[in-house]
């Protein structure tokens, strides 16, 4: 059996690798983390993963990849049949809900709904074929709703330009978005959050764990 654990700290690390090796003791698995090894040469090879740990920053020995949902996009792209469990270190509502959506992990937590006694069960639930979010990203993932202008992938992207401080003009050039487009859908996320200004807008988002 083939893993990539793609972890966030080398404790982290020692802790899956025990926890796996633990688990998967009676066929011995051969795993692979993105701290020692290249990512894409690894994800791109002939290699098939069947199960991959991924957390939300990641350590890349070739620096190319620190989020843990970049990593987790490329296993569905080059293994799709791989199992995913996805470890979040933020409650951030955005976040969230774009790992659930563009990589679907087989398994989400947060990180401190974490220990070993937990991590046997994730595992045990996945090896059944089952899907399982965790009471803290299940709330995460459902708050979305509450302003479901965020639902539009644009919209988020928009939002994520902006509170980096991107002006229209350059969204527009990243995103290939015309910029009366982005003025438009700004002005409606302002009018949601009863801001007076791009300043404030992000405020308001901050404020409510979107971001």
């Amino acid at each position: 059996m083939k893993i990539l654990l793609a972890e966030n700290h080398p404790v982290m690390g020692d802790f899956y690798e025990k926890n796996l090796n633990d688990f998967y003791s009676f066929i011995k698995p051969f795993i692979y983390k993105t701290s020692k090894y290249d990512v894409i040469s690894l994800l791109s090879s002939e290699l098939k993963f069947e199960l991959a740990v991924i957390d939300y920053t990641v350590l890349s020995i070739d620096k190319s990849f620190t989020l843990g949902l970049d990593v987790a996009i490329m296993v569905r792209r080059y293994n799709p049949q791989c199992k995913i469990i996805f470890v979040a270190d933020t409650m951030k509502i955005l976040p969230i809900y774009e790992v659930i959506k563009k990589s679907k992990p087989n398994c989400m937590v947060s990180n401190v709904e974490l220990d070993a006694i937990s991590f046997s069960n994730y595992l045990t639930m996945i090896a059944n074929e089952g899907v399982y979010h965790s009471p803290i990203i299940k709330q995460c993932a459902s708050s979305i709703w509450e302003k479901d202008i965020f639902i539009d992938d644009q919209n988020r992207q928009i939002l994520y330009y902006l509170s980096r401080g991107y002006k229209v003009k350059e969204i527009e050039s990243v995103l290939l978005i015309a910029a009366s487009t982005i003025k438009k859908r700004i002005g409606k996320m302002r009018k949601i959050f009863n801001a007076t200004g791009d300043a404030s807008l992000i405020m308001q988002v901050y404020s409510h764990s979107y971001l």
